[in-house]
């Protein structure tokens, strides 16, 4: 992801050409274009929202483009900076809604294989096993699980983008959540970098979630499929559990919690940061 600041007119002029130029067309090419209607979402950010709103805070990057693209170009777009946190919120609102259903789905499917096991467990004679045949829900939890590491690693990313207009035209670009992470928690600064001890011990002290998610949706891109394992409890049920390690309902839980006390969290630290520059 190419994440940067432009600040000389003349280059933003020049990309603005360029961008023109190499989408010509008109959107008739695809068809005849449909409209539709969704319910709004939750605001993540109602406080903040609010401030940028009605506040002149946002005029403090105006001349200031944001330039975001894929590695390879094939998406590419410039965003005035001012304007940079409308597209952010409604992005990570998208998300955010995206997870609650992933959770949901997550908790219904094992439910159906708990029912399943009920069902039809056996116990294998030969190794005194406990066994059952389950058919797609597992592929579907597997699915539910993928996207769900993905729409939080990206929630975590896009909030990464946000820091350099939250923090003020002067501050340093993100486009990943760890870097940040690296950034901020990082014992010493070169002078003029942004500091926020309050930020360095929210993630210290309540973002464990944020590494264990890290390195097991890294871990399962670069090397494997998910595994789920069952073990059945003395009351006869079964708990699902990710790689022989975590149970999958308290995982996931934690997971959808440490994003939305984040969201929380940043919506209370920088209205008041934002209030007390005012």
């Amino acid at each position: 992801m190419i994440f940067k600041i432009l600040k000389d007119p003349e280059k933003i002029e020049q990309l603005q050409k360029r961008l023109k130029a190499k989408y010509p067309y008109t959107l008739e090419k695809f068809g005849k274009i449909v409209g539709y209607e969704m319910p709004a979402l939750p605001q993540p950010f109602p406080r903040l929202l609010d401030l940028l709103e009605k506040g002149k805070y946002p005029q403090k990057f105006w001349g200031i483009e944001y330039y975001l693209a894929t590695n390879e170009g094939y998406i590419d777009r410039i965003i005035p900076a001012a304007e940079y946190y409308k597209y952010a919120f409604r992005s990570i609102a998208d998300k955010h809604y995206s997870l609650g259903l992933s959770v949901k789905r997550i908790e219904e499917l094992g439910a159906e294989i708990k029912e399943t096991y009920k069902a039809v467990r056996i116990t294998l004679s030969r190794t005194s096993q406990p066994f059952f045949s389950v058919q797609t829900q597992v592929y579907s939890l597997k699915r539910e699980l993928g996207n769900l590491f993905f729409i939080s690693r990206s929630i975590m990313d896009s909030i990464a983008t946000l820091m350099h207009f939250l923090y003020g035209p002067s501050s340093n670009p993100f486009s990943s959540f760890a870097d940040f992470k690296k950034y901020i928690c990082k014992a010493q600064h070169s002078s003029g970098s942004i500091t926020d001890n309050e930020m360095k011990h929210y993630i210290e002290s309540e973002m464990s979630w944020f590494s264990r998610l890290r390195d097991i949706r890294d871990y399962i891109t670069h090397y494997k499929s998910i595994d789920i394992s069952f073990y059945e409890q003395a009351t006869g049920g079964i708990d699902v559990y990710l790689e022989d390690q975590f149970e999958v309902g308290e995982l996931i839980q934690s997971i959808h919690d440490g994003v939305s006390n984040f969201l929380k969290y940043l919506d209370e630290h920088f209205s008041r940061r934002l209030k007390e520059q005012a």
